[in-house]
């Protein structure tokens, strides 16, 4: 398999892109125009320029796939915005994907909407001693994580706030992003996908994927092994909560629960891992709840 980065940021197989736009020609009315790849493009004065010249003239436009994750200087986003701004319909949405790339507007974005999700912190390096006191209230390990990170990679468990001084020290960035880590069984750990406002299917891992059997980690960013799973009404409730919020017509929800039952978002996936083997095992029709999807975008 193929490690997804900024250089090779993924994309649809084959297998769910020619039946998802096969599903997409039935519909009258409907002109679809492929094109090579929109990184390639160009902005000029915040219009959208294409390698012949020209600017597109779309109604919508579907992408799918891994980019810059840095959405404050990320070319290829800013690219997907200014798309938007004029009046075409970006899919998925290039704003939903912003606020999930960032741990702390992630967090944000779910807790101001009443949904459960671990106490969270966001100091600067110097200020880290003053944040011990408010740490050591949550009576709890605590976790660093990298504010725009993926892959579980860089995340650091810390037993004792008192320590955090230290670790922060070696560390570069100015602010950190820290979250209360909630005591929790991994085989409990779901990720669920939505397609279109639906539950396409939920997945969990098995105990390979975690790192010291209490993160998700996938060092080659390859993507792990889906074991198929039903999540709780709970849980289905708060990722539809969550898609919609976002305004994705496809998104991943990670969630934990700790002892009492009680589920917590830990993380919202913009580019959502969508696999043929797992549609099937599901028996849903992913292919065409991305179609659908796409044309309850665009109003159709």
């Amino acid at each position: 398999m193929t490690s997804v980065t900024y250089e090779t940021p993924g994309a649809l197989l084959e297998s769910i892109r020619n039946p998802m736009l096969a599903h997409l020609k039935k519909h009258p009315g409907l002109e679809l125009v492929e094109y090579e790849d929109f990184r390639d493009w160009t902005l000029s004065s915040g219009d959208i320029i294409l390698e012949d010249g020209s600017k597109p003239e779309l109604d919508g436009f579907v992408w799918f796939g891994e980019i810059g994750r840095d959405y404050r200087r990320d070319y290829h986003l800013a690219l997907m915005k200014a798309l938007q701004r004029h009046g075409t319909k970006v899919i998925n949405n290039p704003l939903g994907y912003e606020l999930a790339m960032d741990k702390y507007l992630t967090s944000s974005k779910v807790s101001e909407n009443g949904l459960p999700t671990p106490k969270f912190l966001l100091i600067k390096r110097h200020h880290s001693e003053a944040a011990i006191v408010h740490l050591k209230s949550w009576k709890s390990s605590v976790l660093l994580k990298p504010r725009l990170g993926s892959y579980g990679i860089g995340i650091i468990k810390i037993d004792d706030p008192e320590d955090i001084v230290n670790v922060l020290d070696y560390c570069p960035p100015d602010n950190h992003y820290i979250e209360q880590m909630i005591p929790n069984d991994p085989a409990k750990w779901i990720g669920v996908n939505m397609i279109g406002g639906k539950h396409a299917y939920s997945y969990r891992k098995g105990p390979e994927s975690f790192f010291g059997g209490w993160k998700v980690m996938d060092r080659k960013s390859v993507g792990g092994k889906m074991l198929l799973a039903q999540p709780s009404s709970e849980q289905l409730e708060i990722a539809t909560k969550i898609a919609e919020l976002f305004d994705m017509a496809w998104v991943g929800v990670d969630m934990i629960v700790d002892s009492s039952g009680k589920s917590y978002v830990v993380d919202v996936n913009a580019f959502p891992g969508l696999y043929p083997e797992m549609f099937a095992q599901a028996e849903v029709d992913g292919p065409k709840m991305m179609a659908d999807a796409v044309l309850k975008k665009l109003g159709l």
